[in-house]
């Protein structure tokens, strides 16, 4: 969350704060700084100045390097950075991959976001609103219920990608023209089973602990 360095500044003036955020929980590559007077912005700047040269990398390489360096954009989030590296190439060359393969291809999309929803709530944001700030005890930052099991439950979904996609971070079955895995139904039992738990865990736990989030700060949302 924020940190207020300044109460008053000469370059402000009185009765103004300076505010300075990093709202990038991973890597901490964007910094949002606003001025407040009272509850009011009146200004604010934000900035991103790391340069990974990720496209410098991508020059002379094949197309099969491309999809394997474009994950590497980011640990969390490498799954989406893949499908968007070699959907581009695909409509380039005027690929379409079979049926089955986009429906892999979006069985592991599924994994991730539930994987993905369950990281941002419950561990990257989710402690933000337990103590000493904030009033859900179960959010509380490495012992509280719900950060734990959201460790927990996160893994299983990421279990669940791995099956088709190899592993996670940095899936290997995704592949210019489609999949390099094939529908097989042990591996959808597998799959399947993992989510069926990571679904009744949401039902009964997360959602829950979120609604009563959303009951105690919807009078503060704008």
């Amino acid at each position: 969350m924020g940190r207020i360095v300044k109460e008053k500044d000469k370059t402000w003036g009185a009765g103004l704060k300076e505010l300075i955020l990093t709202p990038t929980r991973i890597e901490g590559h964007l910094t949002v700084k606003v001025v407040l007077e009272g509850k009011k912005v009146v200004e604010a700047f934000t900035s991103g100045t790391m340069y990974r040269g990720i496209e410098l990398l991508m020059q002379g390489r094949t197309l099969a390097d491309a999809v394997f360096l474009a994950s590497r954009v980011c640990g969390v989030c490498s799954l989406p950075h893949s499908l968007a590296s070699v959907t581009a190439m695909e409509r380039a060359l005027g690929i379409v991959p079979s049926p089955a393969a986009i429906i892999l291809r979006n069985l592991m999309t599924y994994a991730y976001l539930i994987y993905d929803h369950i990281l941002h709530c419950c561990i990257l944001t989710g402690p933000d609103y337990a103590p000493p700030h904030g009033v859900i005890e179960n959010l509380k930052w490495g012992e509280g219920k719900v950060f734990l099991e959201g460790l927990k439950m996160q893994r299983k979904a990421l279990e669940a990608l791995a099956i088709f996609g190899g592993k996670f971070p940095h899936s290997t079955s995704i592949i210019v023209g489609g999949v390099s895995t094939d529908l097989d139904p042990q591996k959808l039992f597998a799959f399947a089973s993992r989510l069926k738990e990571v679904k009744k865990w949401a039902m009964e736990v997360m959602i829950p602990t979120f609604e009563k989030l959303h009951e105690k700060y919807s009078s503060e949302l704008i």
